[in-house]
Order: C-alpha cells, then sequence, then structure tokens
C-alpha cells in the first residue's frame, strides 16, 4: 500500500481539488492509502496543478518524498519545469502530472498504435472549453495532446487570436517528416464541457481522437481508417485523474526513477512559447 498525501489545506481555492484527487483515490482502494499531511519523507504528495506546483514538488522532493501527483497542471515557465525535470531525475522520484487530456486512456492507446498510411497530409486539431479557461491554458493542453497522443513534435508558425479563441497553424514533426498542422481553440459561452478533437490525414490512412474531461469516465472516440474502411478501438472508462495515479503506483512498483510527463510537458511549453505573449 503506497501512502499519499496533501499539500494543501482543504480551503475554498483547494477543495476543488481535494474532491477530483479523492474521487480517483477512491478508485484505487487496494494501492492508495490517504494519510494525513505531515513530513513528505516516504508518502506520495498529491499536489494543485493551479498553485505554483513545480515549486511545491521540488520542496516535497527535497523533503524525501517517495513521489509527486500533480492534479490538472496549469502553466508554467518553461525554466522552472526544466530545473524540477532534473531535480526528480537526479533524486530518483517518478513526478506524474494528471494533464487535461493528454493523461486520457484514448491518448495513451492511440500513441501505442502505428499510424495508417505512408506521408502526412495534415494534422487538425480543434478543442472548446468552457468562458473561465485561459486560452493560454487552452492552448498548452491541446499541444500536449498533439504530442503526447501523435508521439511527435509540434512546431507553430502563424497564429492568431481574439478575446475567446485562437487558430495556429504551423508543422506536426515525426521521425524526420513535417506534416502541415492547425489547431484551433474556443472559449465557448456558458458550461461547454470540454472537449478536443485531434485529426491526422496520412495517405491511405488516417486517425482521430475525441476526448472529454479530464474529470469525466466517458469513453473516448479513437478511430483508425484504411483504404479498406474504419475501426473503433475500444477505450477504457477511465479519467486522466486515474490514469496518472496509476502509472505513479506502477512507477514506484517498478523503482523506475523518471516518468515522462515532465518531458512531454516540457515540450508542449516549449511548443506553444511563441504564441502565449499574444494570449491573455
Amino acid at each position: 500500500m503506497i501512502r499519499i498525501s496533501f499539500a494543501a489545506e482543504p480551503d475554498m481555492l483547494h477543495r476543488d481539488f481535494r474532491v477530483c484527487a479523492t474521487a480517483a483515490l477512491a478508485t484505487l482502494p487496494e494501492t492508495f492509502s490517504v494519510v494525513p499531511e505531515a513530513c513528505p519523507a516516504g508518502v506520495v504528495v498529491a499536489l494543485d496543478g493551479r498553485g505554483e506546483w513545480a515549486r511545491d514538488a521540488d520542496t516535497a522532493i527535497a523533503g524525501g518524498a517517495l513521489g509527486v501527483w500533480v492534479c490538472e497542471p496549469r502553466l508554467q515557465p518553461v525554466g522552472v519545469v526544466e530545473s524540477l525535470r532534473e531535480t526528480a531525475r537526479a533524486s530518483g522520484t517518478p513526478v506524474r502530472l494528471a494533464r487535461r487530456w493528454a493523461c486520457s486512456p484514448a491518448a495513451r492507446l492511440l500513441a501505442q498504435r502505428r499510424t495508417p498510411g505512408r506521408f502526412g497530409v495534415l494534422v487538425e486539431g480543434r478543442a472548446v472549453v468552457p468562458e473561465r479557461t485561459l486560452l493560454s491554458q487552452l492552448l498548452i493542453d491541446q499541444v500536449d495532446l498533439v504530442h503526447s497522443a501523435l508521439t511527435g513534435r509540434v512546431e507553430i508558425g502563424q497564429f492568431e487570436a481574439t478575446e475567446t479563441a485562437y487558430i495556429a497553424s504551423g508543422f506536426f514533426v515525426r521521425t524526420g517528416t513535417a506534416t502541415p498542422l492547425i489547431l484551433s481553440g474556443l472559449c465557448g459561452a456558458g458550461e461547454l464541457t470540454p472537449t478536443a478533437v485531434v485529426r491526422e490525414l496520412r495517405e491511405g490512412g488516417r486517425v482521430a481522437i475525441e476526448i472529454s474531461d479530464a474529470r469525466s469516465a466517458r469513453a473516448a472516440a479513437v478511430s483508425i481508417g484504411h483504404r479498406d474502411g474504419e475501426m473503433l478501438l475500444h477505450v477504457p472508462y477511465e479519467t486522466a485523474h486515474r490514469v496518472s495515479l496509476r502509472e505513479l503506483s506502477t512507477d514506484i512498483a517498478a523503482c523506475r526513477e523518471e516518468a515522462p510527463d515532465l518531458s512531454d510537458f516540457v515540450a508542449a511549453l516549449s511548443a506553444a512559447a511563441g504564441a502565449l505573449p499574444h494570449l491573455r
């Protein structure tokens, strides 16, 4: 049994984080045991991603934490996250980030599949979120999903934004081949369910993925198309929060010293860096 504690007091700011984390932990009763906040030595420290989570993770690692779990990490300076990655690597402490879409079981499943076809034709991404979401955070989450699900590098060239939407174009690079890329994001009116769609069109094949909110266990849709037809993949009913917690437990059990999440998040931050000054 892995002991886990919350680094933040259950005030109004962090209450929502406690609810989300507790709900995910309740589905893994034989893996994690929640203990009162104390010295981080020997326990997994759970952090709210809305705060200075990279700094807090650094502090937890310095205190001897067994691992660190960050719930829905928000935008941080690239250098700060890179510094945390080096600290985690040097100490052998696994850090997992429960990212909005990149940690979806659908994204994990698609990343393990070989994309049909040969030459890339187009990569398209669309994301819609509630009005209160920052466009800068939406862009990071969207780039993170494309990078993680399609296992390549995002390069943004042209970028335009209004108060509630943006459109970006550039290239998606994988194994030395650059494919045209178009990303669009919208902060719509009302309480919309966060939804992201990514499609990759290739000569002779295509893949598509549609994901809902990180907190929803609603099965995402993943399809792979060939010249002979289309196949829908079975996606487990699992939240992104639970996926990242389960992966963290595997890291600890296998004595895995470095999880890929920080490197993936650094890649997303770096890819979006040029566009961020244009966003609120």
